[in-house]
């Protein structure tokens, strides 16, 4: 039986590719959160919702789980189970 691991460097890198785009995503929470409460306050009938901002953060995510992932080296590895 084979057992599958990822190496501590691209473990390293997912996470340093994953850290941004999460601040991104909170970022943006809170302005759009925002942008609707002034809208709402000022009682301005516009469309509350947001037609690019979820399609740019999903396709980022998408992106960034395509990242290219290498051959892991067996002395330098983590097992999935321990993941």
């Amino acid at each position: 039986m084979e057992t599958h691991a990822l190496s501590r460097n691209l473990v390293e890198i997912i996470a340093l590719i994953l850290l941004p785009l999460a601040m991104a995503m909170c970022a943006y929470a809170l302005y759009t959160f925002s942008w609707r409460a002034s809208n709402i306050a000022k009682k301005k009938t516009t469309h509350f919702d947001d037609r690019y901002g979820p399609l740019v953060l999903c396709s980022a995510v998408v992106d960034a789980g395509q990242a290219p992932v290498p051959e892991p080296s067996p002395e330098n590895s983590i097992p999935l189970a321990m993941l």
